[in-house]
């Protein structure tokens, strides 16, 4: 089934409501022209594509359009690219097409010029981390994850504390097109869904087997190729469930396997791996930097994507108002994907239900990232 190229904001969602900002539609990945147009326009093309095309046809001189692609053109005829200047300015993808001389041949090089030479079309990949608690909880559980991934359109979801491997491949199931990992088994384990139109698992690792006093339950690490990406990038997403509760001893194993995780990924640095995103329950709040200095020293480069929501007072665990679930990406991770923001999904307050009791105790903390995209032609 083909996603849809425009977004709806993610508040008022059925039966969930969220804080989130209005930041336009989301672009697609899929190919720039619907399968289903065949007439010679260009009304076809994703949001994010129509706006890299139109400024391209609003800021590129009539010699660069009608240049050859071999020298750096975008390839039109002479007609079209003096018939597009002379146009100008032009506001939307209705009035480049009615321009003369212009139809699907024009547009695809257009396209491909503002895509594939330029950079200019990018595509979001949203990337979610949710404790979905004892999962599943109830059983409304199942049916409750499988909506919020589709209502808001979640690519790549991390999920800790699964205790049932068949409740959690009946919503792998549920999912056109997706697949899912399970980590290693412990008192529960975490886990991780993939939209298969986004991106290709190309690497499972599971990490810290024997190690259960820093990590009770393994660590999962799955590199995935970013379908269309420009550059053919891939990323790699660890998804995280550190140790609960206040004592002296839990903290200290908490810190352990921060610092662990901070060895693993300077190891992998030093094998020239280098873009990570780590994602989880880290059952701590980033204020602690006996638990979180390893990650949070600036020799580390790695950004505390939640650092911002704890210091404006945003939480994720419910009962108790804290920010412990969190997401850090390496610096190195910005020259694939460029982060737009990142949220926690206050699902619990307008959930048809008691959201808590029947789901989770946890809010979903929601990264959406943009990274370019390559025509399709």
């Amino acid at each position: 089934m083909a996603r849809p190229l425009v977004i709806a904001s993610v508040c008022s969602l059925a039966l969930l409501a969220c804080e989130a900002p209005d930041d336009g539609p989301r672009d697609a990945v899929e190919p720039v022209y619907d399968d289903r147009e065949v007439a010679a326009n260009c009304f076809s093309v994703a949001p994010g594509v129509a706006d890299a095309i139109l400024h391209a046809a609003a800021t590129l001189d009539s010699a660069t359009l009608a240049r050859s692609t071999a020298t750096g053109g975008v390839g039109l005829t002479v007609s079209a690219a003096q018939a597009i200047v002379a146009a100008r300015p032009i506001a939307d993808m209705a009035e480049l097409d009615a321009v003369a001389h212009v139809g699907q041949t024009a547009c695809r090089a257009l396209a491909r010029h503002a895509c594939d030479v330029s950079g200019n079309c990018r595509a979001e990949l949203r990337v979610a981390t949710w404790n979905v608690e004892h999962f599943p909880k109830t059983d409304v559980t199942e049916d409750a994850v499988v909506s919020v991934v589709e209502q808001l359109d979640i690519d790549v979801l991390g999920m800790q504390e699964i205790e049932a491997r068949g409740p959690f491949e009946a919503v792998v199931e549920a999912l056109e097109g997706w697949s899912g990992e399970l980590g290693h088994a412990a008192d529960t384990r975490v886990g991780a869904l993939f939209d298969g139109q986004r991106v290709t698992v190309t690497r499972t690792e599971h990490l810290f087997t024997s190690d259960s006093w820093s990590f009770p339950r393994p660590v999962l690490a799955v590199t995935l190729a970013l379908r269309d990406h420009l550059h053919g990038a891939e990323v790699t997403f660890v998804v995280v469930h550190l140790k609960a509760m206040n004592d002296g001893t839990s903290q200290s194993r908490r810190e352990a396997g921060v610092a662990k995780l901070r060895d693993w990924i300077d190891a992998r640095r030093a094998e020239g791996r280098t873009r990570f995103v780590l994602l989880g329950d880290f059952n701590d709040d980033l204020r602690d930097n006996d638990v979180f200095g390893p990650l949070l020293a600036s020799e580390a480069n790695v950004t505390a994507l939640t650092r911002p929501l704890e210091q404006r007072g945003d939480f994720s665990y419910v009962p108790f108002p804290r920010l412990i679930d969190h997401m850090f990406a390496t610096d190195e991770t910005a020259d694939a994907l460029a982060r737009r923001w990142t949220q926690v999904l206050a699902l619990e307050e307008d959930w048809n239900g008691d959201f808590v009791e029947t789901v989770s105790d946890h809010r979903p903390v929601l990264t959406t990232f943009t990274y370019p995209v390559r025509s399709g032609f």
